[in-house]
Parts: C-alpha cells; sequence; structure tokens
C-alpha cells in the first residue's frame, strides 16, 4: 500500500531469464481442519501479468510454479506447474512435454479466441484453480473458461511455501513479463468466483481503467452523433455554420 498511491500504477518487471518468487506465509497454506495441518488440495491463483511477446512457435513460456523443486527429484526441478504456448494457450507440465494430462474440455471451442487465450503487450488476469488429489486444474482468462484437465500428474499441483511466477522451468522458458497482482485463494475457484476477480483485479488497475474510461467517451460521443443526426440537428448545424 506504501508504494502505491493513487493514481499510479506499480508493478514488478521481470527481464528475460528472471523470475519472481512468492514466499506463502504457512499459516496461509495450512488446512486448519485437517489434524495434521496438511497444505489444502483445492486452492487458486490469480495472476494480472503483461507479456512482452508470446513464446516463439514450437516453443514455451514457463508461466507458474506452485511449489519449488525438489533436488531428490532432479528430472522435475526445471518443470513448471503451467506454461504457455505459441498462441496464448495454458497448459498443464504433463499437456506442454506431451505425456498424459488429458483435456477434458477444451474452451477455445466454444469461446472467442481472443478471450481465452493470453495476448502479448497487455494485461490480462489469469487463474489457475487446482485439485489435487484429483489431479484437475482449469484456468481462467480475464474471467472466462479457457481450459478444463483431468489426469495432471499430481506432483505438479501442490501447493508449496513458495510459488514461482513467470518461471520455474528451464532457464530458455523465464521469457520475463510485468506482475501486479497475485492473489492466492484457498478453495476451488469456479467461473463466477473467476470473473469477480477479473473485475476487482481491473478495477484498480489505472492503465486500464483510463483506457475504459476513454473508450466509455468515445462510445458515448458517437452515440450523440448518430442521435443527433437522425434528428436533423447535425445538417442544420452544417447549414448555420456555411451561412
Amino acid at each position: 500500500e506504501r508504494s502505491d498511491p493513487v493514481g499510479k500504477q506499480t508493478m514488478i518487471v521481470c527481464e528475460p531469464g528472471c523470475e519472481l518468487t512468492l514466499h506463502v506465509p504457512p499459516m496461509a497454506i495450512v488446512d486448519p481442519s485437517h489434524p495434521l495441518g496438511h497444505t489444502p488440495s483445492q486452492f487458486a491463483v490469480t495472476l494480472e501479468v503483461k507479456l512482452v511477446s508470446l513464446p516463439p512457435k514450437g516453443q514455451l513460456a514457463a508461466m507458474l510454479r506452485f511449489a519449488p523443486g525438489d533436488i531428490a527429484h532432479a528430472r522435475r526441478l526445471h518443470r513448471a506447474s503451467v506454461y504457455l504456448e505459441e498462441g496464448g494457450r495454458l497448459q498443464s507440465a504433463d499437456r506442454a512435454v506431451g505425456r498424459g494430462g488429458k483435456a477434458v474440455k477444451e474452451a477455445l471451442e466454444c469461446q472467442d479466441v481472443e478471450q481465452t487465450t493470453v495476448g502479448a503487450g497487455r494485461w490480462v488476469v489469469v487463474t489457475v484453480t487446482v485439485d489435487s488429489k484429483a489431479g484437475k486444474m482449469q484456468t481462467y482468462v480475464d474471467g472466462c473458461l479457457a481450459s478444463m484437465e483431468d489426469g495432471v500428474d499430481v506432483r505438479d499441483l501442490q501447493l508449496g511455501q513458495r510459488i514461482i511466477i513467470l518461471g520455474g522451468g528451464k532457464a530458455a522458458q523465464t521469457r520475463g513479463g510485468s506482475v501486479r497482482r497475485v492473489l492466492v485463494h484457498d478453495g476451488w475457484v469456479d467461473e463466477a468466483d473467476a470473473k469477480a476477480t477479473y473485475v476487482e483485479c481491473v478495477n484498480g488497475n489505472q492503465a486500464v481503467t483510463g483506457k475504459l474510461r476513454r473508450l466509455q467517451a468515445i462510445w458515448r460521443a458517437r452515440r450523440t452523433r448518430k442521435a443527433l443526426e437522425k434528428e436533423g440537428v447535425m445538417k442544420r448545424l452544417k447549414e448555420t455554420r456555411k451561412k
């Protein structure tokens, strides 16, 4: 709050090769109802990010990792939980590397592609909700359902005390970007919750709300002009100016 004065946006810019690590307090990820204090199996992470560019054809960008790698499992040290492909679609690690991860529903088939993919050069709100026990993962882009996956490796979906943002994979997959907001939800997030979170993020982003106000002003001006032209006011005004 101290570094976010009214009317000015604040963000963290990660250069290519750099990633952001968020340390989550232990009490924030421990299920108090469990006698042993286990971490919840259902949770979600929301990112408000802006990418400079999408990954080149045939390559990936590491977007999110729910827990740091364990040195005891060397093959998984450079494996993120969520990746971004060349077309701006979000995928689990299983689908990204082509091993397992069955898509239950590809939301892109029934929605506008621009609404369910991450674009470059603009702020986007990405929500990833997880059920680690069931191996399920859903992604939302700007409040719209983007994908649903089942059969995901549960080791990629376990929440730890450190969340890695815009990274967590190989060094070449750490492509950088800007991060404005990170939210950790302590339960499953449905589409209504994702939309509400998106609206909250957008309303608090000066870079977005300023553009929306300008677009609304242009839209109101055009609507008023059309109404006046329909009533013949604009024609009479032009004739008056000529005189």
